[in-house]
């Protein structure tokens, strides 16, 4: 846990995009920097993922179903070990 650190985040909601649903911007806080309006906040924000985007984006698929299935299917190991433990210690007491 980090103490006294506080950071200025713009956080956005519902962004009617259909590539993303959030989005986070951490405002940098040096001392040097002029006050920023909100345009030239959206103005630097498109231009960074202009910038760090470009060709090389590549978006891969969501596994959480994949995910869910094994996490099932390790859940239903885990009790059948169990049940199957607790039999053997019943019939041999």
């Amino acid at each position: 846990m980090i103490k006294g650190c506080k950071k200025n985040v713009v956080y956005i909601r519902n962004t009617g995009s259909k590539v993303f649903d959030e989005a986070y911007f951490v405002v940098s806080d040096s001392d040097d920097m002029p006050p920023v309006k909100g345009n030239d906040m959206v103005t630097e924000a498109k231009k960074l993922i202009t910038e760090l985007v470009g060709e090389e984006l590549t978006v891969r698929e969501s596994k959480a179903g994949n995910k869910c299935v094994h996490s099932f299917l390790w859940f239903i190991s885990g009790v059948a070990v169990t049940l199957l433990l607790n039999l053997t210690v019943f019939f041999l007491l």
